[in-house]
């Protein structure tokens, strides 16, 4: 996992990283997960966190090259900008 995880999110031992930063929220916190639409590796990034973060929920925001993310996302986020922009995991 951190073969691929490592050099997309630029850190030398990225899922213990991850692990020790999750384990320091409560579990019944959300994540946002905000990245690129449909970058290869980003889609693996994606999952790789969703099992990390277990048992906590995650959602995803996919964003396009001219796109950026500028808060929570919410049910009226999702209602005014379509389902497709972010999906949860």
């Amino acid at each position: 996992m951190d073969r691929r995880l490592g050099p997309v999110l630029q850190l030398a031992q990225p899922s213990a990283t991850l692990t020790q930063i999750f384990a320091q929220l409560p579990n019944d916190c959300s994540l946002i997960v905000v990245c690129p639409d449909d970058k290869g590796d980003w889609k693996f990034v994606r999952y790789a966190i969703g099992y990390l973060t277990w048992p906590r929920k995650m959602e995803v925001v996919r964003l396009g090259p001219n796109e950026s993310f500028a808060g929570i996302v919410s049910d009226d986020y999702r209602a005014e900008n379509g389902a497709a922009r972010s999906s949860q995991t």
